[in-house]
C-alpha cells in the first residue's frame, strides 16, 4: 500500500479551534500517522509521518483553485470535527469518513445555472453537469432524485448511490449490489453481487478487499498490516498481504522491508523512502530524487508529478493542461488523458 493519500487533516490530542487551510495537509498527516500507529498499519508514528509528507504537497488538491477563487468555502471548525472523529473511531472506520462534518467542511458557493469546473464548486445539492468530455468544465445542475437515471454517484442527491444506472439508496446487508459503491458504508459487493460485511480481525476472507479498513487478507485470515521482517507472502500463491504502510513487500524474498534512501539500489518505487522515485537503466537502478522541469529525463531517471518526459528531447517538461493539444501519453494532468489529440480528463473533482 504505497504512499496514497487524499489530504486530510487532522487533530492532536490537544483540541482546540478550527483548522486553517495552510495547515490542513500536514495536520490531516499527523492525526491520520497517529490513528495508523495505534491500529498497527505502520510500524511508527515518524515512520508515517515521513512516508506520506512528501507525496501530499506533490499531488494536486481539487479544492485549491476553488478556495482561491471564493467559489469553495472552507470550514476549519467542521475539519476539525471529521478528524477529530477519525481520531477517535474504531481502526475499522478510518478510511470510511462518515462523518457527516467530513463531507462539509468543503462548501461550494456556485449557484444553479453557473459554471463550475469542479462538484466541490457547486452548492449544496448541487453538481457539476461536464459540458464536454474534453474539460471539467461544466454547469451547476440539481442533483438528481431517486429512481431517475444518473451516469455517477456525484449526480444523486445526497444518501444515493447509481445502482443500474439509477439514483438509488444503498443496498443493506444481503441485499442485491452492483459493485463496490452501491452498499451500504461499512459493506462490500461479494462476488455473488451480494452486500456483505467487511471481515474483521481474525475473519476468513479470500482478498485484502473483503478485509476491514487497515487489515490484509494473509493464508485466509484478516489481519493487521505485516510488520518488517515478516512474510508477506500467501500461502498457495496469489496477491501478497500489505505490508506495514512504511514498508513495501520485497519480491525475491517475499518479506516486509525498510524502504531505501537516496542511492540505495532499487527493483521499483516501492522499495524507496519518502517522495523517491526508482530510477536508472536495467541493472543499475537507485532511488532518487525526481527530475523538476527543465531537468533531463535520460538514461532513466524520473520527472516529478508536475512534469512529464517529454520525447524526443528526454527533458522534463510542464504537464498539459485539460484541453490542450497533446501526441504523447502521459503528458496530460495525472488525473488526465491524451485522447484523441486532447488532453481530457479521466476522472473530475
Amino acid at each position: 500500500m504505497r504512499k496514497s493519500l487524499v489530504a486530510v487533516v487532522a487533530l492532536c490530542a490537544c483540541g482546540g479551534g478550527g483548522i486553517p487551510y495552510e495547515s490542513l495537509s500536514a495536520e490531516f498527516i499527523k492525526a491520520l500517522c497517529k490513528k495508523y500507529a495505534e491500529c498497527g498499519a505502520v510500524s511508527s508514528e515518524d515512520a508515517c509521518t515521513a512516508a506520506y509528507s512528501g507525496s501530499a504537497s506533490t499531488l494536486p488538491n481539487p479544492a485549491e483553485a476553488g478556495i482561491s477563487s471564493g467559489k469553495i468555502k472552507y470550514d476549519g471548525s467542521r475539519a476539525r470535527a471529521c478528524l477529530d472523529g477519525i481520531v477517535k473511531g474504531a481502526c475499522s472506520d478510518v478510511l470510511l469518513a462518515s462523518d457527516e462534518s467530513c463531507r462539509t467542511y468543503y462548501e461550494g458557493q456556485v449557484k444553479l445555472g453557473e459554471a463550475c469546473t469542479s462538484v466541490l464548486e457547486c452548492v449544496p445539492d448541487a453538481y457539476c453537469a461536464r459540458s464536454s468530455g474534453a474539460t471539467c468544465s461544466g454547469v451547476c445542475a440539481q442533483r438528481i432524485a431517486e429512481g431517475a437515471d444518473a451516469s455517477a454517484g456525484a449526480q444523486c442527491m445526497a444518501g444515493l448511490v447509481v445502482i443500474n444506472g439509477k439514483c438509488q439508496k444503498p443496498a443493506a446487508a444481503g441485499a442485491a449490489c452492483d459493485g463496490f459503491a452501491s452498499c451500504e458504508p461499512g459493506l462490500f459487493c461479494g462476488s455473488a453481487k451480494v452486500c456483505q460485511k467487511y471481515r474483521a480481525e481474525g475473519e476468513t476472507c479470500d482478498s485484502a478487499q473483503t478485509c476491514a479498513s487497515l487489515l490484509t487478507c494473509k493464508d485466509g485470515k484478516c489481519v493487521r498490516y505485516i510488520g518488517a521482517g515478516q512474510s508477506c507472502a500467501n500461502s498457495g500463491g496469489g496477491s501478497s498481504a500489505t505490508c506495514q504502510i512504511d514498508l513495501y513487500c520485497e519480491p525475491s524474498a517475499r518479506v516486509c522491508a525498510l524502504r531505501v534512501a537516496s542511492g540505495a539500489t532499487c527493483n521499483s518505487s516501492d522499495a524507496c523512502k519518502d517522495n523517491l522515485r526508482c530510477s536508472g537503466t536495467v541493472g543499475a537502478m537507485t532511488c532518487a530524487a525526481p527530475v523538476g522541469e527543465g531537468g533531463s529525463c535520460a538514461s532513466g531517471a524520473s520527472c516529478d508529478n508536475a512534469t512529464y518526459c517529454e520525447v524526443p528531447s528526454l527533458t522534463c517538461k510542464r504537464r498539459l493542461a485539460d484541453g490542450e493539444n497533446c501526441t504523447q501519453a502521459g503528458s496530460c494532468g495525472v488525473y488526465s488523458s491524451c485522447t484523441q489529440g486532447k488532453c481530457q480528463p479521466f476522472t473530475c473533482p
